[in-house]
Parts: C-alpha cells; sequence; structure tokens
C-alpha cells in the first residue's frame, strides 16, 4: 500500500498500484527543471510535471490533483473556459511528464521510473485522470464540472490537445473515482470540505 498526500487530500493506493510522486521526484527536479529559461527575451520555457505517475497491471496513469473546495469561485476561471487553464495546463504537464520519463530510460539512477517508462512502449493505453474538486455539488447546470456533460467536454478538449499520444482523459472526483481508478481511495484532510 502506498499513502501520498497532496493538499488536502489523501490517496491511498492498493497494493496492486507501483505509485510516484513524480513532481517530486529528482528525476524531475534535477533534470527536467534545468531546461527552464528563456528562449527569448519575455518568452520564457518552463518544464511542469503531473502529481503521480502510476502503474497498475501494466497500465500507466498520470494523475493531477487538483482541489478547489475552499475557493471554486476564485478557480471557477481555471477549469469553466474553453482553451485555456485546466484544459492547457494538464495536458502541458502530461507532455514534460512523458519526455521526463523517456528521459528515465537513459539513466542510470532511475530504477524506481524504468518500469513506468518502459510502460509507454507497450501497448497498454496510457490513461491521464484529473482528479479535480471544485466545491459544487452535482447539478443539472451544464457549467458545472461535476456534472457528466461539462466533464465530457473537458476531457474533449484534453485529448484533441495530448492526440499526439492518442489517450482518453479522465475527469473524476471523489463521486466517482472507484469505477475508474480500482484499488484507488481517496480520504478528506482536516481543512477539505466534500460537495454534498
Amino acid at each position: 500500500m502506498t499513502v501520498i498526500e497532496e493538499g488536502r487530500q489523501r490517496l491511498t493506493f492498493d497494493d496492486t498500484w507501483q505509485v510516484v510522486k513524480f513532481d517530486d521526484h529528482a528525476q524531475h527536479k534535477r533534470r527536467a527543471v534545468s531546461l527552464q529559461g528563456e528562449v527569448e527575451p519575455g518568452v520564457k520555457v518552463s518544464t511542469r510535471a503531473v502529481d503521480i505517475v502510476a502503474l497498475r497491471r501494466g497500465q500507466l496513469y498520470l494523475i493531477e490533483l487538483k482541489d478547489f473546495r475552499l475557493e471554486p469561485g476564485v478557480n471557477r476561471h481555471r477549469w469553466l473556459n474553453a482553451g485555456c487553464g485546466l484544459r492547457v495546463e494538464v495536458p502541458a504537464k502530461v507532455r514534460d511528464t512523458v519526455a521526463t520519463l523517456v528521459g528515465a530510460l537513459r539513466q542510470s539512477d532511475c530504477d524506481d521510473l524504468r518500469p513506468m517508462a518502459q510502460a509507454l512502449s507497450g501497448e497498454a493505453k496510457l490513461k491521464v485522470a484529473l482528479l479535480l474538486e471544485t466545491g459544487y455539488a452535482p447539478s443539472p447546470n451544464a457549467r458545472n464540472p461535476n456534472e457528466p456533460q461539462f466533464a465530457k467536454l473537458m476531457m474533449n478538449e484534453m485529448k484533441q490537445r495530448l492526440s499526439f499520444l492518442d489517450v482518453r482523459p479522465l475527469v473524476l472526483n471523489q463521486h466517482n473515482i472507484a469505477e475508474h481508478l480500482p484499488g484507488l481511495t481517496i480520504t478528506n484532510l482536516p481543512g477539505a470540505t466534500l460537495a454534498p
């Protein structure tokens, strides 16, 4: 069993998962971050990473967590508007994470990432999951991220941006995670509020 705390959430992966807290991993911190800088005056380049890289039964998962429950109105623009916010941020993090994983195959000190990096070249499709907690309860409002139609719009836009990887992104929350990521449970830490 692997337990990871991220923000106000505790993720518990059962023994069917092999998990790395990727945005804190040395491969990302030492090597990928070294690519940051300016390509020309005023044009900065940065390297990002998803929160978690995980392997379950040969299937590679890239998982990003966003918990906006304490300030749903402040962060609403990050999930609401097409062509920006999380719809761009998550695919960019996936792109950079994939590049970093490929680089891990060439490094002798990345044994914990090797099975995950090798899974990229396997036949199983890559899975991308955005675990998004917004503070909004499910409702018929089509602009509510907990509503299936809204999540579908977000997933389709992210899928287009990630077409080079042939992935089907998922937008999940604590209400629907069990059916898509078996063996993973999420509990709230003090200070988190769960949407009704």
